[in-house]
């Protein structure tokens, strides 16, 4: 059973959506046909097309579509070593996180430390000889 969303500030919208080029962004997922080669992509277990539904979709950048659909793909990205792709994902959910005093809720994810510390894992051991210094963090 995912965690409650109770103990997030239910005042402060988590993503403020904007309308661009191509319509409202972050996308729905489940409602925007365009989006349904990325739907057929993620049921053969794509890594790209989990990359391109946390990047793009309401999956990454809310915290209740992401307990709901979000971890498993982020999970996905680091199975598969997707390490600038998790990293960049994260770089974007945990601010909004933070600022909606919903961190707690990612921290009780049975995946979601598995990812951070496969993270931190790979970039220690892609140079260790740097003294401390992160290989991944310039990326961003």
């Amino acid at each position: 059973e995912p965690p409650s969303s109770s103990s997030c500030s239910s005042d402060v919208e988590p993503l403020e959506p904007f309308a661009g080029k191509w319509g409202k962004f972050p996308f729905k997922m489940r409602k925007e046909s365009s989006l349904n080669p990325v739907c057929e992509a993620l049921r053969t277990g794509g890594e790209m097309a989990a990359f391109v539904a946390l990047s793009l979709t309401t999956i990454g950048h809310t915290v209740v579509d992401f307990q709901a659909d979000g971890i498993q793909l982020l999970h996905l990205l680091h199975k598969s070593s997707q390490y600038r792709a998790l990293l960049y994902v994260l770089s974007n959910l945990l601010p909004i996180t933070l600022k909606t005093n919903c961190i707690s809720l990612l921290l009780q994810l049975p995946d979601f430390l598995p990812c951070v510390v496969g993270l931190a894992r790979a970039d220690y051991n892609s140079n260790p000889g740097r003294n401390g210094h992160s290989a991944l963090i310039p990326l961003l």
